[in-house]
């Protein structure tokens, strides 16, 4: 696990998503498959904790065992809540960390590349991944909603048979829904009303009266007032749900069990959906997906400095 030619933002020596996120990212490009605890104590201490000191505003190399068992800890957290889907584990004697074979090391890399990749925020590439990490969202909601659950990107720019004025976007989608248009006008222009993903779980009699999921999928850093992108009073005046839809919003980073605003966040929507809420709900990707997440991803471990083969 060489870090001198990973491209890789150094994260706080105290924060643990900060610090697991680039433990698995250097894992994943190192193209290892298992990193002692010992190595990974040896990769700190040269990069995070690189100086390391005894001064009263310097960090102690006692810091540097508390940020490696903060580490070793949220892998574990991760594995415990993202299941079989979650490529990494700590091993049983706590020795080190492994990232297993498979496809799901592809599609979590996906999302963790995203969060950081310093490069793809300066050179603001964001709109490579906006459709992607979209599709992703679709295949985890539809697996969460269960079996017979339908879903679209209804998201802008437009794509599939989704027409690309936003009048013509709702009818159509009234229409897949099985559902009449609401009584307010829906003005002709290119958005998404803030839904990215339509998910619904209709019935065999195919009448009104079902459950309706509208998801603001984002992959921006100030990501926690996004839900508010949903306006149900607007929505409820484009389509007749009946009853008002269940709102969502999904992002492709690892949400600390303590993060500050996680009671404002679950207030303003009712389904969160982090990177490891992903993982966990996804089913396998269509291959077309699939193939364009690995493209992606293979395209930004080069430009990370990483090695390919865990993305063979």
């Amino acid at each position: 696990m060489n870090s001198l030619a990973l491209k890789l933002p150094i994260p706080s020596g105290d924060e643990p998503t900060e610090l697991t996120d680039w433990c698995e990212a250097h894992l994943l490009l190192s193209g290892e498959k298992y990193v002692s605890r010992s190595k990974l104590r040896s990769l700190l201490r040269n990069t995070v904790f690189i100086d390391a000191a005894e001064g009263p505003n310097d960090l102690s190399p006692s810091d540097l065992d508390i940020a490696l068992e903060m580490i070793v800890a949220e892998v574990e957290r991760r594995s415990r809540h993202g299941g079989a889907q979650y490529p990494f584990a700590v091993e049983s004697s706590r020795t080190g960390v492994s990232v297993a074979d498979g496809p799901h090391r592809v599609t979590y890399g996906f999302l963790l590349f995203i969060c950081v990749s310093r490069d793809m925020r300066v050179q603001k590439r964001q709109k490579e991944v906006d459709e992607s990490f979209d599709l992703l969202v679709l295949q985890s909601l539809r697996g969460y909603l269960g079996s017979g659950a339908q879903a679209l990107r209804f998201g802008s720019p437009a794509s599939g048979e989704r027409p690309t004025k936003f009048r013509d976007a709702v009818r159509w989608l009234a229409g897949e829904l099985g559902l009449g248009l609401g009584r307010g006008d829906a003005r002709s222009h290119s958005g998404d009303g803030g839904a990215d993903i339509v998910a619904w779980v209709p019935f065999a009699d195919k009448r009104e009266g079902f459950l309706v999921v509208l998801a603001q999928c984002t992959v921006q850093l100030e990501w926690h007032n996004k839900g508010k992108d949903i306006v149900l009073d607007r929505w409820r005046g484009w389509v007749d749900f009946g009853k008002d839809p269940t709102t969502c919003l999904a992002v492709p980073f690892a949400v600390a069990p303590g993060y500050a605003a996680w009671d404002e966040v679950r207030r303003t929507t009712h389904i969160v959906f982090d990177r490891i809420r992903l993982m966990r709900q996804l089913p396998p990707l269509p291959d077309t997906l699939f193939r364009d997440v690995r493209k992606w991803v293979r395209k930004e471990a080069k430009t990370l400095g990483g090695s390919l083969d865990a993305f063979a």
